[in-house]
């Protein structure tokens, strides 16, 4: 990473993930944590490759001094088609404070809308949300 360059989500998610792979003590973790990725650029080759993609103004977000309001959450694209995400439901109630609920989509097959579609079948009746 360049530290010359702006700082981008991408680079954050890279920093804390190698932390944790550096901090994380030995005997915790698996052996080939440490073959596979043996330094921060071959971590940063794997991220790159995977094309992995962030919630617009995410990185602002993250620097904010106050939390996002609601409608930032529900102003996020909902373009999710077999796609590998990590998604976030604004639940809303009368008479209640907005929540969000965060949860990921891993089918290899179909991504998040095979999860996403377990909310409309009745799995969670209390959800509502706006895809």
């Amino acid at each position: 990473m360049d530290p010359s360059a702006a700082l981008t989500v991408l680079d954050l998610v890279l920093m804390l993930v190698w932390n944790c792979l550096c901090m994380t003590p030995e005997k915790q973790k698996l052996p080939i944590y440490g073959k596979v990725f043996p330094s921060q650029d071959i971590l940063e080759v794997l991220f790159t490759a995977c094309s992995l993609a962030f919630a617009p103004g995410l990185f602002e977000v993250l620097q904010a001094s106050e939390a996002p309001s609601v409608a930032y959450f529900k102003s996020l694209p909902t373009n999710y088609k077999k796609q590998w995400a990590v998604y976030l439901l604004v639940l809303e109630k009368s008479g209640y404070r907005p929540k969000i609920y965060v949860g990921s989509g891993t089918d290899a097959k179909s991504g998040a809308p095979q999860r996403l579609s377990q909310y409309d079948k009745d799995m969670c009746p209390s959800t509502s949300r706006k895809l």
